[in-house]
């Protein structure tokens, strides 16, 4: 079982990941070398099956049609629309056919989400361009706007499975849930 795992830090979730699928092979990316350091020590028992990537997912390739999932958790947020959906097309053509996406974020009420979006076009519009690329702000959005980009990344099947408080669980699909 191949796994991509984006925005990993220290690998929190790879000790569930590994309870589960304790073959899988993980590529895990993240800006931070000092992060990946920690994921590798504290998980030296799996490094013939971790692959870490200090990069950002972002800009790293991703082989096509490679992963039966792909994970992240609480990195989405900082993105606005445009990038979070050319980001999910991305992720939708590195999944083999029968692949999930799950995404644990962030999440706010529609109302919240505009504020968000006012402050976030507030402070970008007076910035200079070298400075946009390494701002960062949260933009949260709702479990409905969540799901449409989802949507318009090319998945077809889009299911919060968990929601309390602002955060939210999504698993995303090309074929139907079973």
């Amino acid at each position: 079982m191949e796994i991509l795992d984006l925005g990993c830090g220290t690998g929190l979730e790879l000790e569930g990941i590994f309870s589960k699928a304790p073959n899988a092979v993980i590529t895990c990316i993240d800006l931070s070398e000092k992060m990946l350091s920690k994921l590798t020590s504290k998980y030296s028992r799996f490094l013939d099956q971790i692959k870490p990537v200090k990069g950002s997912y972002l800009i790293v390739p991703f082989p096509e049609k490679k992963y039966d999932y792909v994970v992240s958790f609480m990195t989405m947020h900082h993105f606005p629309y445009d990038t979070r959906c050319k980001l999910y097309k991305k992720i939708r053509k590195s999944m083999k056919n029968e692949g999930e996406y799950i995404e644990g974020d962030y999440v706010v009420s529609p109302k919240k989400e505009q504020q968000f979006l006012l402050e976030y076009n507030h402070k970008i519009k007076n910035m200079k361009a070298f400075e946009r690329n390494i701002f960062h702000v949260d933009i949260p959005f709702s479990n409905k706007t969540q799901s449409q980009l989802l949507l318009k990344g090319g998945f077809s099947k889009v299911k919060v499975i968990f929601h309390q408080n602002e955060a939210a669980i999504f698993i995303a699909r090309v074929c139907n849930f079973g």
